[in-house]
């Protein structure tokens, strides 16, 4: 869970949801859902023209993933989606993205994962 802040919007994460709301009268502006699993996501961070937040994915073949979702901050759309490599490890913590945080600079995200990853991906 988590909120972000900017100008006269309010970004704000409960459980598997991202919404945006009216900083002066709450009203909600769009909601954005988790896509296909209702993990929590991370702490949202606002950019030029998106939104991000990091999720943890279920486990697959490759174990736990974490991805960054980008949405656009007007319509709530989501634009694209970053999804880390598989680890193994024995741990109920995120592989990325609820608990650790996103960076934003010059058109580039930064983040970690629980394994010790650290990644640059290009926004878009």
């Amino acid at each position: 869970t988590g909120i972000a802040v900017d100008g006269d919007r309010v970004y704000a994460v409960a459980g598997g949801t991202l919404s945006a709301l009216g900083a002066e009268t709450g009203e909600t502006l769009w909601t954005a859902g988790s896509e296909e699993t209702d993990r929590e996501l991370g702490r949202p961070v606002v950019g030029r023209s998106r939104v991000y937040v990091g999720r943890a994915d279920p486990v697959d073949g490759d174990g736990p993933r974490g991805a960054i979702t980008a949405v656009d901050r007007e319509s709530g759309d989501r634009e694209w989606r970053f999804t880390t490599r598989g680890i193994e490890y024995d741990s109920d913590s995120p592989a990325v993205g609820t608990e650790e945080q996103i960076a934003v600079g010059d058109g580039t995200l930064y983040f970690t994962t629980g394994a010790g990853d650290l990644y640059a991906v290009t926004d878009g």
